[in-house]
């Protein structure tokens, strides 16, 4: 997971990053949280955004509204964007 998501500029930002990576691992075997409310909270946060999660993860990519939110906080050109590519393609 990039460092840049632990610093996203809000709650619904972090969320959907953080399940953007952990849907793209096609290695994942195992998710550890720190507590059981926060998974909790993913899988609703997961569910009430599927529509848009699925085509970010299934192009390799965050959506516009995504990247632009990342790419505000960091405040640098260029980093959202090394953000969002991190992970290549599944085979």
């Amino acid at each position: 997971m990039p460092s840049i998501v632990a610093r996203s500029p809000d709650i619904a930002s972090c969320r959907y990053a953080t399940l953007f990576y952990l849907l793209r691992d096609h290695r994942l075997s195992l998710i550890s949280v720190w507590s059981p409310t926060f998974l909790t909270e993913l899988k609703r946060f997961l569910w009430a955004n599927w529509e848009q999660l699925c085509p970010d993860v299934e192009l390799g990519r965050m959506s516009s509204s995504a990247y632009r939110r990342l790419q505000s906080h960091a405040g640098r050109p260029g980093v959202a964007k090394t953000v969002t590519s991190d992970h290549p393609p599944r085979p």
